[in-house]
């Protein structure tokens, strides 16, 4: 990005991507629960306890995104000298945000 304003433009799609995908992922996450506890066949059930099951980890996966988001966000709107660093190890991405003194 040329400037912090391009980077908070881009980011603030981000937010809204993000936000976005956690309300259906929700939505997705409660049918399942559903489904789990009241499907009309044990085969029903059981795609729900399946489904569910799977659902959880991933809702969580986009609200911890949402949570970083709003971190970068509220530095970036509150003037704070910061340093965005994506460490990566393996298959799994950590985003490590530090003030800079």
């Amino acid at each position: 990005y040329d400037s912090i304003e391009d980077y908070q433009k881009a980011l603030e799609k981000e937010i809204i991507e993000a936000w976005d995908l956690e309300r259906e992922m929700e939505s997705q996450y409660y049918k399942w629960r559903s489904v789990r506890n009241f499907g009309e066949t044990e085969s029903e059930r059981e795609e729900g306890r399946k489904m569910y099951k799977q659902a959880g980890p991933e809702l969580k996966k986009v609200r911890i995104k949402l949570s970083k988001f709003k971190r970068i966000y509220e530095m970036i709107e509150s003037g704070q000298n910061v340093t965005l660093t994506v460490l990566k190890v393996g298959k799994k991405e950590t985003l490590e945000i530090k003030e800079r003194e």
